[in-house]
């Protein structure tokens, strides 16, 4: 069993003619196991001290050939992997599909598609 927390920080914007825009200004997605071990965490928090760019941080760490003599232990806990802006649609996308977390309804794909166009 697997669980999703979920931290969004947002701010009503208005623009006119009296349209209120959510703009998300920041965010943190975990993926917990059943004893609420972080197993992965992707971070965007512009306003706060450390990277300001969206960020990975994996629970694992890599035993690496650095060079032809030598190894080493990379934390990846502790890397900040980055990444581009990940939304909420895209992380459940991928506990579905690469998780294999069973989704509510049959139709999670069409829910789950991007309704902006890029």
């Amino acid at each position: 069993m697997f669980r999703l927390g979920i931290r969004l920080d947002f701010a009503e914007v208005l623009e006119p003619p009296s349209r209120v825009q959510i703009v998300i200004q920041a965010y943190q997605y975990s993926l917990l196991d059943r004893n609420d071990t972080e197993l992965l965490v992707y971070h965007w928090h512009p306003q706060a001290t450390g990277p300001n760019v969206p960020h990975l941080h994996v629970s694992a760490a890599l035993d690496a050939q650095v060079d032809a003599r030598s190894r080493q232990t990379i934390d990846l806990d502790k890397r900040h992997l980055a990444t581009g802006l990940v939304t909420l649609r895209s992380v459940v996308r991928m506990l579905i599909t690469e998780f294999q977390i069973r989704p509510l309804h049959a139709d999670w794909a069409e829910r789950l598609a991007d309704p902006e166009p890029h």
